[in-house]
């Protein structure tokens, strides 16, 4: 049995910042820090060594992110992280820095109120895919109640979690920067029902969106 479920270190040492941005630190490692030669001594290995260590960056940087819970030789039975949470990382990193942005955190509404402020004056990455005849305010607010749905489903198991290394504003580490309760209704009711006069009132402000 590990000590922390799936992780039996006593430091997460990457635990406080969004897979998006781990995968950008990837790709600088990968494409600026081992391909310029002023680096090389430093690294005190040989060129072979660090093309080696250049394609395992590579390799990491492009594998899909996965659970890996089913056999990955099985292709049918094959599932990315993205597939199975229904958001992407891109949407994810978004509904995760706001969520505890400037320090205080916002809750439902309030996220999905900065995102519609955000579309009103330019287009919203990550969340511009078209979902039928849906307006741009209903793919967004759909997104972010699933995001607080598994947020709320999920959020006891961070409490028995190794502690992180703080790098980031954003960082959920229990107990120490993410002091709010750890049980929450699936449902969230009162925030989903004002979530969805907030979506009418943007698409009566916004009528071609």
């Amino acid at each position: 049995m590990l000590r922390y479920d799936c992780s039996s270190a006593d430091v997460n040492p990457i635990g406080s910042i969004s897979k998006q941005d781990l995968r950008l630190f990837i790709k600088f490692a990968a494409t600026h820090l081992l391909s310029e030669s002023e680096n090389l001594d430093d690294l005190k290995c040989e060129a072979s060594r660090r093309d080696l260590l250049q394609k395992t960056l590579l390799d990491v940087l492009a594998a899909p992110p996965s659970a890996e819970l089913r056999p990955l030789k099985c292709a049918a039975a094959y599932q990315t992280d993205e597939q199975e949470i229904g958001l992407t990382y891109s949407q994810l990193s978004q509904l995760g820095q706001l969520r505890l942005s400037g320090g205080r955190g916002c809750g439902p509404r309030e996220v999905l109120a900065n995102l519609l402020h955000k579309a009103s004056s330019s287009a919203l990455d990550g969340f511009d895919c078209a979902d039928g005849d849906a307006s741009v305010a209903r793919r967004v607010c759909e997104k972010v109640k699933l995001f607080f749905r598994k947020y709320s489903a999920n959020r006891h198991k961070a409490t028995v979690l190794p502690p992180t290394y703080h790098t980031e504003s954003y960082s959920a580490d229990d107990n120490r920067f993410d002091l709010r309760p750890f049980l929450y209704p699936v449902d969230w009711t009162h925030q989903f029902a004002s979530m969805d006069r907030l979506v009418e009132e943007w698409e009566a402000a916004n009528p071609s969106r």
